[in-house]
């Protein structure tokens, strides 16, 4: 995929994680909203010529793109907890409601603020 696909498939997935947990899924919300986020990732590091292809790498490279534009890094973790939760389940409602703003708003922040 090309810059411009993944950021498209990220805005994507943003928006289908809001349907999805809308209409109560919360795996599913989980899943998308984990998928907009290293699909933005790779983005960036296809955009920097940075390393990207692996769950690690895609996390390193959140984290440094966080310090780089100054930006919270909760949005990775908190993206990482929501890839774990779609296969195990394990946020309890106050969690999914607080992280996935959070979540969200690092998406878009580094889309935005990436210059792509």
């Amino acid at each position: 995929m090309m810059i411009q696909e993944h950021i498209n498939t990220a805005r994507e997935f943003l928006d289908g994680s809001a349907r999805e947990f809308a209409a109560g899924d919360v795996l599913q919300g989980s899943e998308k909203l984990w998928g907009a986020f290293p699909h933005a990732v790779t983005a960036m590091c296809q955009e920097k010529g940075w390393k990207y292809g692996n769950h690690q790498q895609t996390i390193d490279a959140g984290l440094r793109l966080a310090d780089e534009m100054g930006i919270d890094a909760a949005g990775v973790w908190a993206a990482r907890s929501f890839r774990a939760n779609f296969y195990h389940g394990f946020l309890e409602d106050f969690e999914v409601e607080h992280g996935r703003p959070v979540v969200r708003d690092f998406v878009e922040r580094i889309l935005g603020l990436g210059g792509i």
